[in-house]
């Protein structure tokens, strides 16, 4: 309670209660495959902030400024991204809406480079002159002291470093990282934290860690595990909580638009073989669904309270 409540970091009720948004000291870590929701999540996280005036932090090693914030920019104005790119919407009025949202917001884009320095200094200064509480990194093997090192205990010394940066200014970090492509095995190719570049317990020292899994990607029909086992993947990718600390595991759904490289509310509800499957609730790990006569899931009423949980 001293650390204070948990914020919603998506903006996508039943996530942000899954993986419970984050808090000041929290040091999340997102992992998927490569290409397959990293950058939408982040995608989603900015969007939400400039709905919000939310104030957000972004050092990207592999993408300039203006490609991070093209992204949210194409969703909030219901746009192609590569409509963006091209120019062809510059005049038109849901574009110049957009970016009026962007007036007097708290976002900095950073593409300077990836190391420890640079992110103490960061954290320092955006939240001493503006008041950020929320730093996201892209990516983890991007860090100087990891492409220099190249081994597991560099990642666990960036890690070691995002913790103690969290901790000591009160702000949350999100560092993204990738799953070895061996680790993603057919036929489900969904993700472990065993699977993450340098080993799981150079993650032990984040607070959590998220897990991404778009089944579409990798040309499947369908979920082939999980608790979504059997439902149509077309446009959806999971969130699965990997590691966390007095987390609930689970998992929760939200739709993925490739037009625009981002992630929105799923729809309320999947028609499978003559059911109604609900895509708005997260599934939480040993919370019984309700028994059904087929692999379609259904859930049970057992939820966590939003109200009542609180990150320590």
């Amino acid at each position: 309670r001293v650390k204070g409540p948990w914020k919603p970091l998506l903006g996508i009720p039943h996530v942000d209660e899954l993986i419970k948004g984050y808090a000041p000291g929290d040091v999340t870590l997102v992992l998927s495959g490569a290409k397959e929701g990293k950058s939408s999540f982040a995608t989603r996280a900015i969007q939400y902030a400039i709905e919000t005036g939310g104030g957000l932090f972004i050092s990207s090693g592999e993408m300039q400024e203006i490609d991070v914030l093209a992204r949210p920019l194409a969703v909030l104005s219901g746009h192609k991204s590569s409509e963006l790119d091209d120019g062809s919407v510059i005049s038109d009025k849901r574009f110049l809406e957009s970016l009026d949202l962007l007036k007097d917001k708290k976002i900095f884009i950073s593409n300077r480079g990836l190391s420890i320095p640079y992110m103490q200094e960061e954290v320092t200064t955006y939240k001493a002159l503006h008041g950020v509480d929320l730093f996201m990194y892209d990516q983890l093997n991007l860090f100087n002291e990891v492409i220099e090192d190249k081994g597991w205990s560099a990642y666990q010394q960036v890690i070691a470093s995002a913790r103690r940066i969290a901790n000591q200014q009160r702000v949350a970090i999100i560092l993204f990282h990738q799953i070895n492509r061996d680790g993603l095995v057919k036929p489900t190719f969904r993700p472990t934290v065993h699977a993450a570049r340098g080993g799981q317990s150079s993650l032990m020292q984040s607070t959590k860690v998220l897990l991404l899994h778009r089944p579409e990607h990798h040309g499947l029909a369908n979920f082939e595990d999980g608790p979504f086992k059997g439902l149509r993947s077309a446009g959806l990718m999971e969130v699965i909580i990997g590691l966390g600390n007095k987390l609930s595991f689970g998992s929760a759904l939200v739709k993925f638009v490739g037009e625009q490289q981002a992630i929105v509310m799923p729809d309320e509800f999947i028609n499978m073989g003559g059911k109604s499957i609900p895509l708005r609730e997260a599934y939480y790990h040993g919370a019984a669904p309700s028994a059904v006569e087929d692999d379609y899931p259904t859930f049970g009423s057992e939820k966590s309270s939003v109200q009542d949980e609180l990150p320590f």
